[in-house]
C-alpha cells in the first residue's frame, strides 16, 4: 500500500467527497428529486460520514488508551519481575518510541523475565527435593535458601554444587557400608552367630539401600566390626591352642592318621562348633591316655 501523508489524506478525502456529492446531485436531477428533499438526503450523507468518521475516531482513542494501559501494567510487572529476581535492567528510554513500539518491548521483556522466574523456581523445587532426600539418608543439614522468594542463579548453582558434594559423600558412605557389611556377615558366619541388637539386624538383615547412612550409624558400624573382630581373634587363637593341645595328645596316644584327618574334615576352622568339639575331645582323650 502506497504511504500517504496527512496532507494528501485529507485531500483525497476532499476530492472524493466532492465528487460525490456532484454524482449525487446528477442523479437527483435525473430522477427529479425538489430541492427540499435534497436536503434532506444532503443530511442524511453528512449524518452518515460524521457518524462514520467519529465511529473510527472513537475506535482508535481505544486502541491508544488500551495500548496506554497495556505499557503503565507491562512497567509495573517489569519492576515487579526485576525485584523478584533480584536484578537490574538498563533504563529505556520509553519517551523515545511508540506506543507501539513500547508495547511490544516492555511485552517481549515482561515474558522473558516471566518465564526464568518460572524455571528458577522449578529448578529450586527439584533440587530442594534431591537435597532434602539425600540429607534424610545423610542426617546432615539442607542447604537454606529463604522460602517464598524466587532463587538467583547463583544461589542454584550453589545448590546444585551441595547436591554434587552430598552425592559424593553418600557414594562414599554406602561403600565403606558395603564393604563393612561384608565382612561383618563373613565373621558372624565364622563364629555361627546371629544378629542380637536391632541395629545388628538393620545391618544384615535389610537391604542395603535402606540402611541410614548417618554419621551415627557409621561410626556404630564400624565399633560393631571392630568388636566382632576382637572375638575373632580371641577365637582363632582359642581353637589354635585346643588344636596344638590335642594333636599333641594324638601323638602321645599314637592316634591313627586316618582319625586325625576325620576330625580335622569333620570340624575345619576355628568356628563355635569347632572350639566346642576340640575341647569335648581334648578331654575324652586326657581321659584316655
Amino acid at each position: 500500500m502506497t504511504h500517504i501523508s496527512h496532507e494528501e489524506l485529507a485531500h483525497e478525502l476532499c476530492d472524493f467527497l466532492g465528487k460525490t456529492v456532484d454524482n449525487l446531485q446528477t442523479i437527483w436531477d435525473d430522477i427529479g428529486i425538489r430541492d427540499d428533499m435534497r436536503q434532506e438526503r444532503t443530511q442524511v450523507v453528512y449524518a452518515h460520514l460524521r457518524n462514520l468518521l467519529e465511529q473510527m475516531v472513537k475506535e482508535e482513542k481505544t486502541l491508544k488508551s488500551n495500548l496506554e494501559s497495556n505499557v503503565s501494567t507491562f512497567k509495573k510487572d517489569l519492576r515487579t519481575l526485576l525485584n523478584d529476581l533480584l536484578m537490574s535492567d538498563e533504563e529505556e528510554d520509553y519517551k523515545s518510541m511508540t506506543l507501539l513500539q513500547q508495547e511490544k518491548k516492555l511485552r517481549t521483556r515482561v515474558d522473558t523475565l516471566a518465564k526464568e522466574k518460572h524455571e528458577r523456581i522449578k529448578s529450586l523445587k527439584k533440587l530442594k527435593n534431591e537435597n532434602q532426600s539425600l540429607c534424610d539418608l545423610l542426617s546432615s543439614t539442607p542447604y537454606y535458601i529463604p522460602s517464598g522468594s524466587v532463587p538467583t542463579r547463583e544461589q542454584l548453582e550453589n545448590l546444585s554444587k551441595h547436591i554434587t558434594e552430598l552425592k559424593s559423600e553418600k557414594l562414599k558412605r554406602h561403600t565403606i557400608f558395603v564393604e563393612t557389611k561384608k565382612e561383618i556377615v563373613d565373621i558372624l558366619e565364622d563364629l555361627e552367630m546371629t544378629p542380637d541388637t536391632s541395629f545388628e539386624r538393620d545391618v544384615v538383615c535389610e537391604e542395603e539401600e535402606s540402611f541410614l547412612l548417618s554419621p551415627e550409624n557409621m561410626k556404630a558400624l564400624t565399633s560393631l566390626f571392630k568388636e566382632l573382630e576382637i572375638k575373632q581373634k580371641k577365637q582363632i587363637v582359642t581353637a589354635t591352642d585346643l588344636k596344638e593341645d590335642m594333636v599333641a595328645l594324638w601323638d602321645r596316644l599314637d592316634t591313627p592318621k586316618e582319625e586325625c584327618d576325620q576330625f580335622n574334615h569333620n570340624f575345619p576352622g576355628y568356628k563355635s562348633s569347632t572350639v566346642k568339639a576340640v575341647c569335648y575331645f581334648t578331654q575324652l582323650y586326657y581321659i584316655l591316655q
